[in-house]
C-alpha cells in the first residue's frame, strides 16, 4: 500500500511539473507577443512619406489623453525614432537637441483628435553638434494605437530657414498649459511659494484645493501660456478650522518656471 501511495505521489509531483513548464513557456509565449516580439526580428520596416508604420514593443491600447506627460513623452521619442530610421540610424542622422530633452521645449501640437504632431530638424551628426540642420521632419503619432504617419521628411523648406536657431521654433506654450503634469507641477510651485513668503509650513498652510487635485485647484491659464493660482490660507489652526484670513495670487511661467507673486495679503473683497 505504501509502495502504491509512493508510486501515485511520484507521478503527481513529474505531472505538476511538468504543468508548471509548459504553463510557464505559454505565459513567456504570450508575454512575447503582447511585447510585439518574435523570435526573429529582422530590424525595423522601412518607411516612406505618408506610410502608417505601428510602433515596436506597443503596449494596449491607450486612452486619447494627449494632455498626459508620459504619453507625451513616448509619443515624442516615437515620433524621433522614426526619423531616425528613416534618415539612416544615429550614425548618420541625429534630430535636434528639443527632441531629446524635456518635453516642455518640444515643437509639438496637440491635433485635439488624438493625435501629436512633432515638426523638427536634424542632420548629421556632426553638423548637427555645429547647429546646422539639413534635415526637417513633419511626424505625427497616434496615443491610442500608437501609429506613426511620416508627413514630411526632406529638405529644409523655406518657412523654417536653414539659419533660423532650433529655440526660435517655439512651441505652443498655450496648449502646453494644459498638460496635467505642468499643472501639478506649477500648484506645487505657486503653493511652496505662498509657504516661503509666509513663514513656513509652521506659520502657513494654504487651502485644501492647493494640495489635492489639480482639477480642483482655483488656476486660470494666461494667453502667454502661464498659469496664475488664486487661493487662500492662514496658519495651521486658523485652516484646520477652515479660517483663511490670507489671499495670495501666484503666477508660475511654464516656460522658464519662474514665478511671481502677484498679490500676498488680507483676503480682499473680490475674493472672499
Amino acid at each position: 500500500m505504501l509502495e502504491h501511495l509512493y508510486t501515485i505521489s511520484r507521478k503527481a509531483f513529474k505531472h505538476s511539473r511538468l504543468g508548471a513548464l509548459v504553463g510557464a513557456s505559454a505565459l513567456l509565449s504570450v508575454g512575447a507577443a503582447a511585447a510585439g516580439t518574435t523570435p526573429a526580428d529582422s530590424g525595423p520596416p522601412s518607411q516612406s512619406v505618408g506610410q502608417t508604420v505601428t510602433a515596436q514593443n506597443s503596449a494596449a491600447p491607450l486612452v486619447a489623453q494627449v494632455d498626459n506627460h508620459l504619453i507625451l513623452v513616448r509619443a515624442k521619442n516615437e515620433a524621433r525614432q522614426a526619423a531616425e530610421r528613416l534618415n539612416g540610424g544615429l550614425n548618420e542622422y541625429r534630430a535636434e537637441s528639443a527632441m531629446h530633452g524635456s518635453i516642455l521645449q518640444v515643437p509639438y501640437v496637440d491635433n485635439n483628435d488624438g493625435t501629436v504632431t512633432f515638426t523638427f530638424r536634424g542632420g548629421n551628426p556632426a553638423d548637427v553638434a555645429a547647429g546646422i540642420y539639413s534635415v526637417e521632419s513633419i511626424i505625427t503619432v497616434d496615443v491610442t494605437s500608437w501609429e506613426t504617419v511620416i508627413d514630411y521628411n526632406g529638405d529644409l523648406r523655406t518657412d523654417i530657414a536653414a539659419d533660423t536657431p532650433p529655440s526660435t521654433i517655439q512651441p505652443d506654450f498655450v496648449s502646453r498649459a494644459n498638460d496635467h503634469f505642468v499643472l501639478v507641477r506649477a500648484k506645487n510651485e505657486a503653493r511652496q511659494a505662498a509657504e516661503r513668503l509666509n513663514g513656513g509650513l509652521g506659520s502657513y498652510r494654504a487651502e485644501p484645493a492647493m494640495h489635492g487635485d489639480v482639477n480642483q485647484a482655483p488656476y486660470v491659464i494666461n494667453q502667454d501660456g502661464s498659469i496664475t493660482f488664486t487661493f487662500q490660507g492662514g496658519s495651521p489652526s486658523q485652516a484646520a478650522n477652515g479660517n483663511y484670513p490670507i489671499e495670495s495670487v501666484v503666477t508660475v511661467d511654464n516656460r522658464d518656471r519662474s514665478v511671481v507673486v502677484d498679490y500676498n495679503g488680507p483676503i480682499r473683497e473680490s475674493a472672499s
